[in-house]
């Protein structure tokens, strides 16, 4: 399996992006007030299983509720100077906008490792609730095959340890390289904790 990244892999894909000011306030409270306003609407998303898709994505088992995003949402996605400063920190000016949503994460959802679909070259993920636990997520096995993961899941479960976590702050922009990177969101343990995560991705041309 494969331990590392590549050498010649660039930053934001070994570290990520964090984008701590591209949101003002007022973007930010209507982000969460949207997010509020959509959580009937949202139905229950995931898998039963782990499996391997045709884009080369990976799944497997996982547990939340989840729908599209809403006009204030769809604005961040599209906003241009945005995307202009994500195609400058990441070096790939042929990005799109692609899709957004809000995830709920309810006591003991969760979603195991995987890798999202082949338009998430850039995933952004942001917490609308505060004190949201870290999600796992491994850069070293971004070359790993899907039978690789497989096999890692079969050993070691759906949150394997040894990898590092990586923070969704709150009210604040945070990106990786979706696509290649497994990630994976442990269940919420507290009886009282609601978790609300909003993401949009850019694909590359």
């Amino acid at each position: 399996m494969a331990s590392t990244t590549t050498k010649q892999a660039p930053a934001w894909q070994r570290e990520g992006l964090v984008l701590p000011d591209a949101l003002g306030p007022r973007t930010w409270d209507q982000l969460i007030e949207e997010s509020v306003q959509l959580r009937e609407a949202a139905t229950v998303s995931g898998f039963t299983q782990t499996a391997s898709h045709r884009d080369g994505s990976f799944c497997t088992p996982s547990q939340y509720l989840s729908t599209q995003g809403g006009p204030v949402l769809t604005a961040v996605l599209r906003n241009m100077d945005l995307l202009g400063l994500v195609r400058e920190a990441s070096g790939r000016p042929r990005l799109i906008p692609v899709r957004c949503g809000y995830n709920y994460y309810r006591l003991g959802d969760f979603m195991g490792l995987h890798r999202d679909s082949v338009k998430a070259t850039i995933t952004f993920t942001f917490a609308l609730t505060e004190g949201l636990p870290p999600m796992g997520w491994a850069p070293q096995l971004c070359e790993a095959s899907s039978d690789e993961l497989a096999a890692l899941v079969a050993s070691q479960g759906l949150y394997p340890a040894g990898h590092p976590v990586r923070e969704v702050p709150f009210r604040q922009l945070s990106a990786f390289d979706g696509y290649n990177i497994p990630h994976w969101r442990p269940p919420l343990t507290q009886a009282d904790q609601q978790g609300v995560i909003g993401t949009f991705c850019y694909f590359d041309l």
